[in-house]
């Protein structure tokens, strides 16, 4: 009997990103102990579109900058500030460099739109060097990286996004991880965000289309991961010392296009997951495992749903490889589809049911190894 395919540890080529030295127009914000201005700064690219990189040039730590219309630059800002757009404001990195880095420092960016970022290195639209980020009714898309986080790379530092989308951006190296977001030995929560249609290049070498996070602390809270893509991992990749926590979330309709884990991928024996009040759906693994979720480490399912999946060999819903130890709690795996075999779980590890249901799917529900409270 086939017994699936039992994944080993890989190398990590070039995940630990190098801070990005800035290209094109760029603005350092010098650190220095100033007190913040008294009023706000308006900034009108509009009139200017250079105008921030000058705005920043002068800018007091601590203090806000309102900004107006479409600034062009790759802006480096290592102090604390705020950025607040005004009517659509948008940070365009003009495809010269990353289009926001901050190295050790504090930074909101709230109403913005942050485009056109590309970089060899990590981080496309935005790069946080052991900083702590805050993006706040912002966007991060249509930018580039050929190496992780297409959007954003998350180096040692504190990334938080609340009602912030990350979309449409490519990490397209031939080993691109993370399209939408990147993070390695940092902590990144999601708030009632989405991250979609974000993609990475590479036929076998590219992983974590949506988010790759490795040695993080990786919480979504009310978010989706949606429409992403790429070789492997469509939507989430979790690996090496990592935690995922998902609350109220959706990872759906995403893609590993020639590998394993069409939604989410937990890796590593070090590694662990809970999804809570969640849902996976209609995620597909072309011709590989785990349509749903691929789990090798400690996994727990709390009142989650996953269904309309799809495996191009085995786990439709879910694989659980030698090493996974998972554990459904008044949760449901159904309609999942595996075009050889585990439907709905393929199991080769420690599986336990309490008040769960595997139903409803082709061609079986569990498969091969037994499942106490699993039928067909």
């Amino acid at each position: 009997m086939h017994m699936g395919v039992v994944k080993g540890a890989r190398s990590r080529w070039g995940r630990t990103a190098a801070a990005v030295a800035a290209a094109g127009a760029i603005c350092m914000v010098e650190s220095g102990a100033a007190a913040a201005a008294d009023h706000d700064t308006v900034v009108d690219c509009n009139r200017d579109p250079n105008a921030l990189v000058i705005a920043l040039g002068t800018a007091q730590p601590g203090s806000t900058s309102r900004i107006k219309g479409v600034c062009f630059g790759n802006f480096v800002i290592n102090k604390d500030l705020k950025l607040v757009g005004v009517d659509d404001a948008v940070l365009d990195g003009h495809e010269t460099g990353t289009t926001v880095t901050v190295n050790s420092a504090r930074v909101e960016l709230k109403n913005l739109t942050i485009i056109h970022g590309n970089t060899v290195n990590g981080g496309g639209g935005v790069l946080n060097n052991r900083g702590r980020v805050t993006l706040d009714d912002s966007t991060v898309r249509n930018n580039t990286s050929s190496q992780g986080g297409g959007g954003i790379d998350n180096q040692l530092g504190t990334l938080t996004l609340i009602r912030s989308t990350v979309r449409n951006n490519i990490a397209n190296g031939s080993f691109g991880f993370g399209g939408g977001i990147n993070s390695n030995n940092g902590t990144v929560t999601l708030d009632h965000s989405t991250v979609s249609d974000n993609f990475t290049g590479g036929t076998f070498g590219s992983i974590g289309g949506g988010i790759e996070n490795g040695r993080t602390k990786l919480k979504l809270i009310s978010s989706t991961v949606s429409n992403n893509s790429s070789a492997e991992a469509g939507g989430i990749d979790t690996y090496n010392q990592s935690t995922l926590t998902l609350i109220d979330s959706t990872v759906s309709k995403n893609a590993a296009n020639t590998l394993d884990s069409g939604g989410i991928l937990i890796e590593h024996t070090n590694t662990s997951a809970t999804l809570y009040r969640s849902q996976v759906l209609d995620n597909t693994s072309g011709s590989n495992d785990g349509g749903g979720i691929y789990n090798q480490s400690k996994t727990t399912l709390e009142e989650t749903t996953v269904s309309g999946n799809i495996a191009g060999r085995f786990g439709g819903g879910i694989f659980n490889g030698p090493t996974g130890n998972l554990t459904l709690l008044r949760s449901t795996v159904e309609h999942n589809t595996a075009y050889q075999d585990g439907g709905g779980i393929y199991n080769l590890g420690v599986v336990t049911l309490h008040d769960s249901e595997v139903r409803k799917n082709h061609p079986d529900n569990c498969a091969p190894t037994p499942i106490p409270g699993c039928k067909g």
